[in-house]
């Protein structure tokens, strides 16, 4: 409880400033509300001095009942030095000094063979400033003071600040900064249930990014990096557009005719117009060349799909076995074998009396001329065998 001394003139100075006019209102400034603006509770009026208090917790009776205790008081600062007040006093208790009448409002103390206090109340150059608002955050950390508990610490070397939400015995977020001349480092740790953390560093050579004690991000002079997963559904990387399912070169898209363009996605990959593989497997291209082996399940060609050239297989590479049988036609093999074919038909049709005449016909090394059939026998009129000439005969 405020108590009041009188100290007549024992003081070794006494500074005494202008009185100021009587108080006629009172002003609490209670912080802001959800939506911003400020919460003020008035009393009186600006016809005078104004007294005005920061108090979060301030009501209008407050400010009500504040008026009528100070209404027409006139305010006077003072400072005097070398009191013999009582050692017992405090700030906020009243003093009388000669014939000025005032508060304690600032007290310094010294224990030397003689206790002897300094008092002061500011005059009116310093308490004509503007208080501070307290915004909603500041007010919650002020009321939860029991589960919150911030530190600041400053030293020669670094300045570190720290605060820890306890929201339970094993759940704690716990916050801090801390600032070196070398570095400026921040991380936020959960310990309990889904344990994690998450910070960044700043140093002289780069930024970097981390969670769990592992880099994740980075910046340095050279570029940035990444180590573990990147996802975007838009952007660039380069001259690639990154789309929500894929990635595009110069506006290709899958099916797209763009023949300088490329496309990968979730359809398949596509290079220009005439190249694409699907993600079924299937290939699809406008011409080819493969420089190792080839391994197919089928091949087909013919008609839409295309032909395939003979020009490509080995001499001799093709078996009897592997030709489909009535497939030979004169018309496709070479004269040589063609004439050989229609002397070996002929002989079969002369013997067999499908044809009746010839001029000549040589088979294997047996050659005949006017070679014919007569009756139920053959005429000839010469025959050579194995280089021997043979005369008119028949049978």
């Amino acid at each position: 409880m405020a108590e009041s001394f009188n100290l007549l003139r024992r003081v070794r100075s006494l500074d005494i400033a202008p009185e100021l006019s009587g108080y006629s209102g009172v002003v609490i400034f209670a912080g802001q509300d959800d939506d911003g603006n400020n919460i003020e509770y008035r009393a009186g009026d600006r016809t005078g001095t104004v007294l005005e208090i920061t108090n979060e917790w301030g009501s209008q009776a407050q400010a009500d009942a504040i008026y009528r205790k100070i209404r027409g008081f006139k305010y006077q600062g003072y400072k005097a030095d070398g009191t013999r007040i009582d050692p017992s006093s405090e700030i906020g208790d009243a003093v009388t000094i000669s014939d000025i009448y005032g508060g304690v409002f600032a007290k310094a103390t010294n224990y030397g063979r003689h206790i002897v206090t300094d008092l002061e109340a500011p005059s009116k150059e310093e308490v004509e400033h503007e208080f501070q608002i307290q915004f909603p955050t500041n007010r919650q950390y002020e009321r939860f003071t029991r589960s919150v508990r911030a530190s600041l610490s400053i030293t020669a070397s670094q300045i570190a600040a720290e605060v820890e939400d306890r929201q339970a015995a094993d759940n704690i977020l716990r916050a801090t900064l801390n600032i070196h001349a070398q570095e400026i480092e921040a991380r936020v740790t959960k310990e309990g249930g889904d344990s994690s953390s998450f910070g960044w560093k700043l140093t002289a050579t780069g930024w970097s990014v981390y969670g769990n004690g592992s880099e994740i991000f980075g910046v340095d002079r050279y570029g940035a990096y990444v180590n573990g997963e990147i996802r975007s559904t838009t952007g660039k990387i380069g001259n690639w557009d990154i789309n929500s399912n894929s990635l595009s070169y110069n506006g290709q898209t899958w099916g797209g005719t763009n023949t300088t363009g490329a496309y990968i996605g979730q359809s398949g990959i596509q290079l220009g117009k005439n190249f694409k593989v699907d993600m079924q497997g299937n290939l699809y291209a406008s011409s080819g060349t493969f420089s190792g082996n080839v391994y197919a399940g089928n091949i087909q060609y013919g008609g839409s799909a295309g032909y395939m050239s003979g020009g490509g297989l080995s001499d001799y590479s093709v078996g009897g076995g592997k030709v489909a049988g009535s497939t030979l036609y004169p018309r496709v093999m070479s004269s040589g074998i063609v004439s050989s074919l229609n002397n070996g038909d002929y002989a079969r049709n002369l013997f067999s009396g499908v044809a009746d005449y010839d001029a000549s016909i040589r088979i294997g090394t047996v050659s005949c001329t006017d070679l014919y059939k007569g009756g139920y026998g053959f005429k000839m009129k010469s025959a050579t065998i194995d280089g021997t000439t043979i005369a008119y005969w028949g049978w």
